[in-house]
């Protein structure tokens, strides 16, 4: 009878062991293939620079809404995925000046703000 209590008592722990470990690695398989996730992007326009810019980011086209003053910025929400490049491009005086890729590297940006930003020296992606 001891012996038969052990037996159940050593599968069960056994049991318990590759449940989690398999919890674990379900969690890790659906954080991996979950996709996408909506985040904010800052579009800005650097106080440094002189004029006006047109700063347009992916599935956007150049309309009055786009446009930004100097030191002015304003969001956009991105379906960001890790390793995607996402294409931004800078119209002034209605002429492309500038086109850059922006690489999400981050799961999730819950610190930090992805930014896109036109400045003297060009347009840069910054904590992406």
């Amino acid at each position: 009878m001891r012996r038969c209590w052990l037996r159940y008592a050593t599968l069960g722990l056994a049991l318990t062991a590759v449940g989690s470990l398999g919890c674990r690695f379900l969690e890790q398989l659906w954080d991996r293939t979950e996709g996408c996730h909506d985040t904010k992007v800052a579009l800005l326009n650097d106080e440094q620079t002189v004029g006006d810019a047109f700063i347009i980011g992916p599935d956007e086209g150049v309309t009055e809404a786009e446009r930004l003053h100097s030191g002015q910025s304003r969001d956009i929400t991105l379906c960001l995925e890790i390793g995607h490049a996402y294409r931004f491009r800078v119209f002034v005086n209605s002429v492309q000046v500038a086109v850059t890729q922006c690489s999400a590297s981050q799961r999730q940006y819950d610190n930090t703000k992805p930014t896109v930003a036109w400045t003297p020296a060009g347009l840069r992606c910054i904590d992406w």
